[in-house]
């Protein structure tokens, strides 16, 4: 991770400090004031640090896992804490911190982060095979159904007819339901 968007809200105003500390450790910092500068795209930051009162840290987060796919830590200018985030954010920085806390909680955030991003992307595929594999035990109950054929035939018809059409199963049996499904389900 090479640079940082920070935000700062309307209410916050940007600490010297902490701009600082980040470049100490090596971050290209890219100040943003407006709302209106977010949606700029010529941004290629690494990760955003939002700075912002806690009342205003949902809506600020809701903004901003709109506009984009990066991990967030919140710059927490309270002493306390109401309520929790409504999106998932790396961590909590303050103006406390050390240059090296600093990098180490931006390290353990940037690795939290791209955990629960493979952990995303495995149950997106994981559903997709799921999804699939509905599909081919439909067609396979369809053809058994009119044909007559056992689940083992109708399996092996299928896998067959895909490696002949060159296609996936769930293609092939996606085309078997649209056609047959609406047909049995009278």
């Amino acid at each position: 991770m090479k640079s940082l968007l920070v935000f700062f809200s309307d209410s916050c105003q940007p600490a010297a400090h902490m701009i600082d500390c980040l470049n100490a450790i090596g971050m290209d910092v890219i100040s943003v004031y407006e709302a209106e500068d977010l949606t700029v795209k010529t941004y290629e930051p690494d990760g955003i640090i939002l700075c912002c009162t806690e009342q205003r840290l949902n809506v600020w987060l809701d903004v901003l896992a709109r506009q984009f796919e990066l991990p967030v830590w919140w710059w927490c200018q309270s002493s306390g804490f109401m309520t929790g985030p409504a999106h998932h954010i790396e961590g909590i920085l303050t103006s406390s911190m050390s240059p090296p806390e600093l990098q180490w909680a931006l390290v353990v955030g940037l690795n939290n982060y791209e955990n629960r991003r493979s952990v995303q992307r495995q149950i997106e595929q994981l559903q997709e095979k799921l999804d699939e594999r509905k599909l081919i035990e439909r067609a396979k109950g369809i053809l058994v159904k009119t044909t007559g054929m056992s689940e083992d035939e109708a399996f092996k018809y299928l896998r067959n007819k895909a490696m002949k059409e060159r296609k996936k199963m769930a293609a092939i049996s996606s085309t078997i339901v649209d056609l047959y499904g609406p047909l049995m389900e009278r």
